[in-house]
């Protein structure tokens, strides 16, 4: 797999983390462009993974990474506690 469908990739699952935690957490200013954004990376993650299949092994080594940036990307932006943003209470 080339290094070029591993960063597209990560930027997909960049944005759609991004999107799903601010759609999480910031409930007073969602917007269907939110919506249709998460919609849209989560379809370009799975084309991504019917095309090369090899990269699901791949995300899985980098999902716990990709995730702590972008929490704290969104920390930064928002000023909120860390615990607030654990990927596993988008799962609850």
């Amino acid at each position: 797999m080339g290094k070029n469908k591993k960063k597209v990739l990560i930027s997909n699952l960049e944005i759609l983390l991004i999107h799903l935690l601010k759609y999480k957490f910031q409930s007073e200013k969602r917007t269907k462009s939110w919506l249709l954004t998460i919609e849209e990376h989560k379809r370009r993650i799975n084309k991504a993974f019917k095309n090369t299949p090899s990269l699901k092994n791949y995300l899985k080594n980098i999902f716990e990474n990709t995730i702590n940036q972008q929490e704290l990307k969104l920390l930064k932006k928002l000023d909120y506690p860390l615990i607030f943003f654990r990927f596993n209470a988008l799962l609850q």
